[in-house]
């Protein structure tokens, strides 16, 4: 429960700051990288049709941390109010971090329809000529 609290002293305390920004700005690049790493190592490879695109989207979507975000907090802290204000950062990361994750699929997958119309286009030119 948040009632009460001075909504800028929640969004300024630091355990917010850290839950908000380990969400979004160090499962990503975690996600990503060891994913890059495993396929530059040969340890895996990406589905047919998977791009980096489509990792980086996914990557950014891993950042929606609920169930082990607000487990990992309930096992931190012990301060009531500290707890809610971790798991008002982990809603906030997880809701950014599920736009934000949409809109880069979706740019992936207009990019992509774009890539599929042209190709089509020369292809039909090419068969008219």
């Amino acid at each position: 429960v948040l009632t009460g609290m001075d909504p800028l002293a929640v969004i300024a305390n630091p355990v917010t700051i850290g839950v908000f920004c380990g969400l979004l700005f160090g499962k990503p690049p975690g996600i990503f990288l060891a994913t890059w790493l495993t396929v530059k190592l040969r340890l895996s490879d990406l589905p047919a049709g998977v791009s980096w695109g489509h990792i980086a989207g996914v990557s950014v979507l891993g950042g929606v941390g609920f169930t082990m975000a607000i487990f990992v907090t309930n096992l931190a802290f012990v301060d009531a109010s500290t707890i809610a204000m971790a798991k008002a950062a982990i809603l906030a990361a997880s809701l950014v971090a599920g736009v934000a994750g949409f809109l880069v699929l979706r740019r992936v997958t207009d990019e992509e329809e774009e890539e599929g119309a042209a190709e089509l286009e020369a292809e039909g030119t090419v068969e008219r000529s």
